[in-house]
């Protein structure tokens, strides 16, 4: 009798639970229960705040863990909202994302039978150097000119001991180039310049450098390069002149100051005084020729 007593105590708990649970999906079929709230779990099953920001490198894949409470809401379906689709790809399916492009969006999960949400933020970064990227792939120079190498470093991310970089000129008989990206030209001829990340040298960029003996200088200004205006407009084709005829593709590009001003078919607007400097550029004979005007507006 004993014996029997203390089998039927041992089976007791196994007995109500599997009592209550059945009892719940059968209520759950009769009684409609809605959701009260989404949530994102870790790889701990640990639930993550709403609004919480997950961190992924590019081309990185996350495969969300997403949980509907209570756990017998009759309706476990929910949508997926992804408010920048350039910045990760969203796989309803499969509930995976893809980190495809450096930034941040939101994700917003959405119970289709209460509309209740849960978002976060996918935020696409690295702290180390990826990518360098250069102003110019080409770069063409007369003997003796120079020209500085505009460079950065992607992700903006990358922590400040990951970004130094190392400048180095395939031929030092052609072109040079210093620490901070100067570049000069000695002879004529063609040669590469490398952008080598010093912490990471597997990542790099080359610039080609092309330097021409005899480089005729094509633009200049009948004001030597300097002009000073109270005028709020000025027309620079009566400033420029040219040492040739029959040139194309005359342009003129404000690099300085272009926040304050406007330029029209060479027409130039002042909204503030200052100092603006504006290039012009023309072709002629196959090669492109720039100087620079430097315009102070009182």
């Amino acid at each position: 009798m004993k014996k029997i007593v203390v089998i039927l105590l041992l089976i007791l708990p196994f007995v109500l639970i599997y009592s209550v649970s059945f009892t719940g999906r059968i209520l759950s079929q009769y009684t409609h229960i809605p959701v009260e709230r989404l949530v994102l779990l870790d790889e701990n099953a640990n639930e993550y705040e709403d609004g919480t920001t997950i961190q992924l490198g590019k081309g990185e894949i996350y495969t969300m863990r997403v949980k509907v409470l209570p756990e017998l809401a009759n309706n476990q379906e929910f949508t997926i909202a992804n408010l920048e689709s350039t910045v990760c790809e969203v796989s309803e399916e499969t509930l995976q994302i893809t980190a495809l492009e450096y930034g941040t969006s939101e994700i917003v999960l959405t119970s289709k039978d209460t509309f209740v949400t849960f978002s976060f933020k996918v935020r696409v970064a690295d702290d180390d150097i990826q990518e360098i990227v250069v102003n110019k792939t080409l770069v063409e120079l007369g003997i003796g000119k120079s020209e500085t190498i505009e460079v950065g470093i992607l992700p903006i991310t990358t922590l400040p001991e990951n970004r130094a970089l190392q400048f180095i000129s395939e031929n030092e008989n052609i072109a040079k180039v210093n620490a901070n990206g100067k570049v000069t030209a000695v002879a004529e001829g063609e040669t590469f310049i490398i952008i080598r990340s010093q912490h990471k040298p597997s990542v790099e960029s080359k610039v080609k450098i092309t330097v021409i003996a005899d480089k005729v200088e094509v633009v200049s200004f009948s004001v030597n390069g300097t002009y000073t205006t109270s005028e709020s407009t000025l027309d620079l084709t009566t400033l420029t002149v040219f040492g040739v005829e029959n040139y194309t593709d005359l342009k003129y590009r404000i690099t300085s100051g272009s926040n304050n001003a406007e330029l029209t078919d060479g027409i130039v607007t002042f909204k503030k005084t200052g100092v603006y400097k504006i290039e012009v550029s023309v072709k002629y004979d196959g090669q492109t020729y720039t100087d620079t005007l430097t315009v102070l507006f009182t």
